[in-house]
């Protein structure tokens, strides 16, 4: 036996979760990147450079461009156009329409009435209506009488006498069926009597025999 002191291992203790982070770590190499791979990892930062950049170019100057035009008429319409239309409006444009009113308006009015409208009124009222008066008196009454009598000529001969003709011949027609209605019935009823009343009642000529 030696005397040398065997080094045994410390027995394992309770798993400590909880154990204090260290202060600082050194931060984990990158893996390496292959030359091929290398283009992928860069393009996503210098499309969205170019990106912003044509917006910086392009965009941005055309949006400004158009706010600018936008509030330069604002500012027109306010501060220029609408005082124009107002000031055109007052001293020019109504003082026109007056002028137009009174000067050309009323002078046309005037023309026509007084040297169409008159006077056709009374052309119409000396001449037109007396000349058609007189033609409705001398040359279409005439005319209407005789139409008149024709139609009611033709009424009487093709309607009212053949209705009276055939009133006349089927009135007596009319009065054998009625006849024959009446007597078939009263020949019914005094078959169907059972005492000699009845049939005295519905057959006078019977007698009251029952026969």
């Amino acid at each position: 036996m030696t005397d040398r002191r065997t080094l045994r291992s410390p027995l394992p203790g309770p798993p400590n979760d909880h154990r204090a982070a260290p202060a600082w770590a050194p931060p984990a190499a990158d893996p390496p990147v292959s030359g091929r791979a290398q283009p992928a990892a860069v393009a996503p930062p210098l499309v969205a450079a170019v990106a912003r950049g044509v917006a910086l170019v392009v965009v941005l100057p055309v949006r400004l461009l158009w706010e600018l035009i936008v509030a330069a008429s604002r500012l027109l319409h306010r501060y220029l156009l609408r005082p124009a239309g107002r000031f055109l409006r007052r001293w020019l444009l109504a003082p026109l329409a007056w002028l137009l009113h009174r000067l050309v308006w009323l002078p046309l009015v005037w023309c026509a009435r007084h040297l169409l409208w008159l006077p056709l009124v009374w052309v119409v009222r000396t001449v037109i209506w007396p000349a058609l008066v007189w033609l409705t008196r001398h040359g279409l009454r005439p005319a209407l009488v005789v139409l008149g009598r024709v139609l009611v000529w033709l009424a009487r001969y093709l309607v009212l006498w053949p209705l009276r003709w055939l009133g006349t011949v089927l009135t007596p027609v009319g009065r054998l069926v009625v006849a024959a209605v009446v007597g078939a019935w009263r020949t019914a009823g005094c078959c169907d009597c059972s005492t000699d009343c009845c049939c005295a009642r519905c057959c006078p000529e019977s007698g009251g025999s029952g026969r």
